[in-house]
């Protein structure tokens, strides 16, 4: 018979490293969230066109 302080702790284990990650997750897409915000606030609008030799798209020409 297994010791019940062995699965016990076992459990509590388990409990604890799982509550660690998603307590990372939940830290780092906050981080990012953040980032997004600041980031699309600042960043200024490219127009961009599509090379008809290669179909790579690049910043628009002002012609």
């Amino acid at each position: 018979m297994a010791n019940p302080l062995l699965i016990g702790g076992l459990i509590v284990g388990g409990a604890l490293a799982a509550w660690r990650v998603v307590r990372e997750e939940q830290r780092r897409r906050r981080l990012l969230e953040r980032l997004a915000r600041e980031t699309d606030a600042k960043a200024p609008m490219i127009a961009l066109e599509r090379d008809p030799v290669t179909g790579v798209y690049r910043p628009r020409r002002e012609s």
